[in-house]
C-alpha cells in the first residue's frame, strides 16, 4: 500500500483537521469573498514534477473561496470544487457515511502531504499532487475503497488550491 494510503484515511484525517479548524465551515457567498480562506495550513510536501523537473518547496497551502465562472468553464477554490467536483466527492462520501467536504479534505491532506506523484503545467502556473486515501465506512469500520486524489495548486505564491478531485495527475 502506498505511503499516502497508510497515512491518510477518512477515519483519521478529517478529525485531525477539525481539531485545528472546522472543515470548510465558511460562507463563500456574496461579493468580495474570492480570497477568503476556507481552510488554511494544508502541509505540502517538497516535490519535483516528473514531467518537467519543476521543483516546489514544501510549505503550506490554503483553500480559498475562489470562484466559478460557468460562462468560461473555469474556476478555482472551494466554489469551483463544489460546483465541478462536488458530486464526485458526494459519491465517495456515500460509501463512508460522511459529508463530501470531509472526504475531499482528507483527500487534499493525503495528496499534498503524502504525495506519490507530482506533475506541473507551467503554462497554467500550476502544480499537481497525487496521493491516495482509504475510504472507511463509519458504520462498519471497514475499508470500502482506496481512492487516488489529485490536488492542483498555484505554482507561484500564495500556492492556493485551484482544484481537488478524485483521480491522478
Amino acid at each position: 500500500m502506498p505511503s499516502a494510503a497508510k497515512a491518510a484515511s477518512t477515519s483519521a484525517a478529517p478529525q485531525a483537521a477539525a481539531a485545528a479548524a472546522p472543515v470548510w465551515a465558511v460562507a463563500c457567498t456574496g461579493s468580495g469573498k474570492r480570497d477568503k480562506i476556507v481552510r488554511s495550513g494544508y502541509t505540502r510536501k517538497s516535490v519535483t514534477a516528473r514531467n518537467n523537473n519543476m521543483y516546489l518547496r514544501g510549505g503550506t497551502t490554503n483553500l480559498t473561496c475562489g470562484f466559478q465562472d460557468n460562462d468560461r468553464d473555469t474556476g478555482m477554490g472551494y466554489l469551483h470544487i463544489a460546483h465541478d467536483h462536488g458530486q464526485d466527492w458526494s459519491n465517495l462520501a456515500a460509501l463512508t457515511g460522511e459529508n463530501w467536504r470531509d472526504v475531499a479534505d482528507a483527500g487534499m491532506v493525503a495528496s499534498l502531504g503524502y504525495t506519490d506523484y507530482a506533475g506541473s503545467d507551467p503554462r497554467r502556473d500550476a502544480m499537481c499532487f497525487s496521493g491516495e486515501i482509504s475510504l472507511i465506512n463509519k458504520r462498519t469500520g471497514q475499508t470500502v475503497k482506496r481512492q487516488a486524489v489529485r490536488t492542483i495548486v498555484q505554482y507561484q505564491s500564495p500556492n492556493n488550491v485551484i482544484t481537488a478531485n478524485p483521480g491522478k495527475c
